[in-house]
């Protein structure tokens, strides 16, 4: 008996596990990178090969001999270097003849003034694509040329050539370059020549940035009806759903200081701001009133309405209405509320365990 009331839970048990596991997960922006995620490959492996022997293998053999004992070559400091991204095949001859390059020419003449980063395909293939697609240069059959070898703002594919090699040459011979694509990925950036705004503005609405963004980046207000959502102790004005895109494609900004003017047609002693997360408020912020306009300053952006009061109410958020979610572009569709998704397959698992328990009661007692 005790054999099968283990088996009925166990049973049970496994369902409820494997429902969990679809729960949907929260991920990085996809605009960033994260390089711990990828492995590179020491240069000096690179060139001499590891206790497996050769790095290289397919259709060419022996090592790139270089003695890095005296070498200023620093691969653990990066601080003030010019970072060279490469992505290589280990059959590729061009591949090849480029750590050539950078062992007779590069490491002899510069080797305190670069570091390498060497990411095999496809391993790496998911960084080249962000890196790629940053300068422009992602192909649309998604087929690259290797090596691909990124120095600053420049990019190439296929041979390195002599042109590019003294490219690559005048590069650190001038001092070098502190531009690292992945950073500027990670800081919104379109291109390697973007520039920069701190200030964004659509329907008399203005963002300021204590941090600058990609020019690219547009602002999209739409304003909503939020009148169902109250705030105690005040009155509802206007709601606005406030977000950036760039070309066409939704783009969250968090992290940076926003400043968020929004013009008011109703004047009051005092106003608050709240925030909305799946139509109920999440967060409220004090706002400042001027010229027929309100201030306030978040991190994020999102649904924000603006209440106003002739009093000075101790605000709690009431029971509210939940209001119907905004309309999106297609480049952000709405998707189910993870909490209410929980909450169904927590209800499903909780009914599979319970008609487990139950049956196996009803099996005893015959």
């Amino acid at each position: 008996m005790k054999k099968i009331r283990a088996t009925v839970i166990g049973l049970a048990t496994l369902v409820f596990a494997s429902v969990l596991s679809f729960l949907p997960s929260r991920s990085v922006a996809a605009a960033s990178i994260n390089l711990d995620s990828y492995v590179s490959e020491p240069l000096n492996v690179m060139l001499n090969g590891d206790e497996n022997g050769p790095i290289w293998t397919g259709n060419i053999a022996g090592n790139i001999d270089y003695d890095f004992t005296d070498s200023k070559y620093d691969e653990s400091d990066t601080a003030e270097k010019t970072i060279i991204y490469t992505f290589f095949l280990d059959s590729c001859s061009n591949c090849k003849n480029f750590y050539k390059f950078i062992a007779s020419d590069l490491l002899p003449n510069y080797a305190d003034q670069f570091v390498v980063k060497s990411f095999p395909l496809p391993t790496g293939f998911g960084l080249l694509n962000q890196l790629a697609e940053h300068y422009g240069a992602a192909p649309e059959n998604g087929n690259y040329k290797t090596p691909v070898v990124i120095v600053g703002k420049t990019y190439s594919a296929g041979g390195v050539d002599k042109a590019r090699q003294d490219e690559i040459k005048n590069i650190l011979a001038s001092g070098g370059s502190t531009y690292d694509a992945v950073e500027r990925i990670n800081n919104g950036y379109a291109t390697p020549d973007a520039t920069t705004q701190t200030e964004l503005s659509a329907r008399d609405i203005t963002i300021k940035c204590g941090t600058p963004i990609d020019s690219e980046y547009k602002l999209q207000v739409t304003e909503i009806d939020r009148s169902s959502v109250k705030l105690d102790g005040y009155d509802y004005i206007t709601a606005n759903d406030i977000s950036a895109y760039r070309y066409g494609q939704y783009q969250p900004i968090s992290g940076n200081q926003l400043q968020i003017t929004i013009p008011v047609n109703q004047e009051y002693k005092k106003y608050k701001v709240a925030y909305l997360e799946n139509g109920r408020i999440a967060e409220t912020f004090d706002a400042v009133y001027q010229d027929g306009k309100v201030t306030f300053t978040t991190s994020h952006l999102s649904e924000y309405v603006i209440y106003g009061a002739n009093n000075e109410p101790t605000p709690t958020i009431s029971a509210t209405e939940e209001a119907k979610p905004a309309a999106k572009l297609p480049a952000n569709p709405e998707t189910l509320d993870p909490i209410a998704l929980y909450g169904i397959i927590l209800a499903i698992s909780g009914s599979v365990l319970t008609g487990s328990i139950f049956a196996y009661r009803k099996f005893s007692r015959k």
